[in-house]
C-alpha cells in the first residue's frame, strides 16, 4: 500500500506545478509575478524547481527557502507564475533538477554543478553562487524577470 501511495505522489508532484511556502511566509504580504526561464537543456528532462529566498539561506539552504515551486521540464522557454513578498527583498534561484531530487548536483569534481542553475537581477556564477546583494530584487508591478539557465 506504501508503495502505492508513493507511487501517486510521484505522478501528481511530475504533472502539476507544485508550490510550498515557508512558514515565514504566512507573515509576508504576497503578490504574484510572471518568471520566465530560458536556455533549457529539454533533453535532460527532470523539473524546474524556482526558490524564493529572504537573505537567510541563500543559495544554499533550500529548506530556508520562502516559497518553492516545482513544474517539469516542457520547453526551452517555460513561463511560470510564483508568489513573492511585496515589502522585503527577496532573490530567485532556478535549479534545472534533472534527476528531481530537490537538490544541486555536481559533476565528479564534487564542486562543479552537472544542473542548470540561474538567479534573479542577471546574476552569475563564476568561482561559485552569487551573493544575495546582487542577485536580491524587490516586487513591483511591473516586475517580470527573465533568468538565463546556466550549464557547466
Amino acid at each position: 500500500m506504501k508503495k502505492i501511495i508513493v507511487m501517486f505522489l510521484l505522478v501528481t508532484t511530475c504533472v502539476y506545478a507544485v508550490e510550498t511556502p515557508h512558514k515565514e511566509t504566512n507573515e509576508m504580504d504576497l503578490k504574484t509575478i510572471s518568471v520566465t526561464v530560458n536556455n533549457i537543456k529539454i533533453e535532460r528532462g527532470g523539473q524546474l524547481i524556482v526558490f524564493v529566498f529572504s537573505r537567510q539561506g541563500f543559495p544554499k539552504k533550500h529548506e530556508q527557502a520562502l516559497m518553492k515551486v516545482a513544474i517539469p521540464v516542457d520547453g526551452n522557454e517555460m513561463r511560470m507564475n510564483i508568489q513573492v513578498p511585496v515589502n522585503h527583498e527577496f532573490a530567485l534561484k532556478i535549479l534545472h533538477d534533472e534527476n528531481m531530487d530537490g537538490e544541486v548536483t555536481k559533476n565528479w569534481t564534487g564542486f562543479i554543478p552537472r544542473d542548470g542553475l540561474g538567479f534573479s537581477n542577471g546574476a552569475r556564477m563564476s568561482f561559485g553562487p552569487p551573493g544575495f546583494d546582487s542577485a536580491s530584487v524587490r516586487y513591483s508591478d511591473a516586475l517580470a524577470p527573465t533568468i538565463k539557465l546556466q550549464y557547466y
